[in-house]
């Protein structure tokens, strides 16, 4: 299967400006930022949207065009009603520590935590985002 471009993605073309900014010229022309003694942002950008209006098509044509590579995660899928089975779905998405089906807060000696799913998911995916962790 070819490589989604930016040519893909129809109608949107305030977004596909924003991800060629904010990442595309960061990724392919370092160089040019340390020339004039910029940073780049490095935080990256989030889709957010009803279902349908291209962010996945989005995602994949910035991939596509940066040659890098793209995991499609379903947020749904990660959520768990288990103590720790999200954080640790968040985490083998972006690779870090292997976790076991008994890692969680009551295997480890803790209690449950007190913040819903989401709220720790949500941390959780910041954390291993930002620090590969």
């Amino acid at each position: 299967m070819p490589p989604t471009r930016y040519s893909d993605v129809l109608g949107q073309n305030a977004a596909v400006e924003a991800a060629r900014d904010l990442i595309e010229l960061p990724l392919k022309h370092a160089d040019l930022f340390l020339r004039i003694g910029a940073k780049p942002s490095g935080h990256g950008i989030i889709l957010a949207g009803p279902p349908g209006t291209g962010k996945t098509l989005l995602a994949c044509a910035v991939a596509g065009e940066c040659g890098a590579h793209i995991e499609i995660v379903n947020g749904p899928a990660l959520l768990s009603k288990w103590v720790g089975e999200t954080e640790a779905a968040i985490r083998d998405v972006f690779n870090s520590e292997p976790c076991s089906p008994g890692d969680n807060a009551a295997s480890r000696g803790g209690s449950a935590p007190s913040e819903p799913v989401p709220e720790r998911a949500c941390g959780e995916a910041t954390s291993s985002w930002q620090y590969g962790t």
